[in-house]
């Protein structure tokens, strides 16, 4: 608190020179300031916040005054810091959240962003979530009656969503079935027919939308409880929406901005931006090795992977130069494979240029 310019010495600091010294000094202080104020001084309300500033607005010399205020500052401080997170957060109605609470999803996805953004939506739900990497350790995790649902990502290594599916089937051996719902960038016919003949139940299309996901998930937990309202998200759920956005268009962060908005804090943005760019580019170097020794096999598992991740991140341009290259492996042609990893590894740094000035930077 700053001393009256017209009672006693006059102090080194005014008081306006006193609250900017402090705010270069912590840019996060956050306990309440005001100044007493001599008969001739203005008051400058662009220096408070709202509660300060109506706190403060009729404060005289007095020190019944000055208690007053001290007092009521101290109250909107301790509101403040108690109040409720962002009206944005994602809260389901509370006679969902009753019935999801403790229920225990495994997730089969071998790529790390799509497992921290999926793992990101369902946890504010009240679900437990079970990560595996790879479809030989889902069939390990897996055992009858300890999951409600199985998300399951078509193509992994060692063994891919199908065979995986498979497997429980067969560790279920007849008993209580779980639901296992397919999570992949396969859209034609054919692949959602393979799914349903490997023992799938559903099928749920990447990129997917954060309320499609959601919504997905609650029609297998919930199916006889109403549907929460539609999710706004749920118009963009697509998934040809990065295709129609222009091939100008390098990122739509509007995925990560909703879970942002949703959580009430901007690092998980940050925290899955680091995640993206770290599993890209290690990504990218196994593509190069796989383009190199002409494995087409290879080439395929992991252009495949980088597309998902792309198209789920929102680096739209960079899945459709992936997308565009898987087409052409899958047919045999590998002679614009290395070019496409030379492609691919300069729209990462695009997209790392873009997120150090839109996330990072204001992290």
């Amino acid at each position: 608190m700053t001393r009256p310019r017209d009672s006693g010495p006059e102090p080194t600091l005014t008081g306006e020179e006193a609250l900017e010294l402090l705010r270069k000094l912590s840019h996060d202080l956050r306990d309440p300031m005001t100044n007493v104020l001599g008969s001739t001084e203005l008051l400058l309300e662009s220096e408070l916040d709202t509660a300060q500033r109506l706190a403060a607005e009729n404060v005289h010399r007095s020190g019944r005054a000055l208690l007053d205020v001290v007092d009521r500052l101290l109250d909107a401080h301790q509101i403040s810091k108690s109040a409720p997170p962002s009206s944005g957060e994602y809260r389901a109605a509370p006679r969902v959240a009753a019935v999801l609470s403790g229920r225990r999803i495994l997730l089969a996805e071998d790529n790390s962003f799509n497992r921290a953004l999926i793992d990101h939506v369902l946890e504010p739900m009240g679900c437990q979530v079970d990560k595996a990497a790879s479809g030989t350790e889902a069939v390990k995790l897996f055992q009858p009656g300890r999951y409600d649902l199985v998300l399951m990502d078509c193509q992994m290594p060692e063994l891919d969503g199908l065979a995986a599916t498979r497997g429980i089937r067969s560790i279920e051996a007849g008993k209580s079935r779980v639901p296992i719902v397919a999570v992949t960038a396969g859209t034609v016919s054919g692949a959602r027919r393979a799914c349903l003949e490997a023992g799938m139940d559903d099928f749920l299309a990447k990129p997917f939308s954060l309320g499609r996901l959601r919504k997905k998930v609650l029609e297998w937990l919930l199916p006889a409880i109403d549907s929460e309202p539609p999710d706004p998200e749920d118009r963009k759920s697509d998934p040809d929406v990065s295709r129609a956005l222009g091939d100008a268009q390098v990122m739509d962060l509007s995925r990560l901005q909703e879970l942002a908005h949703e959580s009430g804090s901007q690092q998980i943005v940050v925290e899955l931006s680091r995640i993206f760019l770290d599993d890209v580019a290690r990504r990218i170097v196994a593509l190069g090795l796989a383009a190199k020794a002409r494995d087409q096999r290879a080439y395929l598992n992991v252009i495949h992977a980088v597309k998902g991740a792309s198209g789920n991140f929102g680096a739209v341009r960079m899945a459709r130069i992936a997308e565009a290259s898987e087409r052409q492996a899958k047919h045999g042609d590998l002679s614009q494979v290395q070019a496409a990893v030379a492609e691919l590894g300069r729209e990462l740094e695009v997209v790392r240029v873009i997120l150090d000035r839109k996330v990072f930077q204001n992290a």
